[in-house]
């Protein structure tokens, strides 16, 4: 990709609002994210750290090489989607 284009995707109010519902677990881990963060005087909203998180498992995902693989994440997110 080109780095111009990808820069001028991910700048400043060029987002999308998008509603996501998180359980008690994954926001209670998002905010000590951002707390650690903040305690490391790198303050990062926990916008940003979502759009990491989702940026490193799409890297996750196209790493997976073979069926096994693609399975097993499969499998954990149908466990993620059930609560587990």
């Amino acid at each position: 990709m080109d780095v111009k284009k990808k820069i001028a995707q991910i700048g400043k109010g060029s987002g999308q609002s998008f509603r996501v519902n998180l359980d008690s677990l994954s926001l209670q881990q998002l905010q000590e994210l951002s707390e650690y963060h903040r305690e490391y005087s790198t303050p990062a909203s926990r916008s940003v750290l979502l759009r990491r998180a989702v940026r490193l498992y799409r890297d996750h995902i196209t790493d997976l090489t073979t069926d096994i693989d693609r399975n097993q994440e499969a499998t954990e997110l149908f466990r993620a989607a059930k609560g587990c």
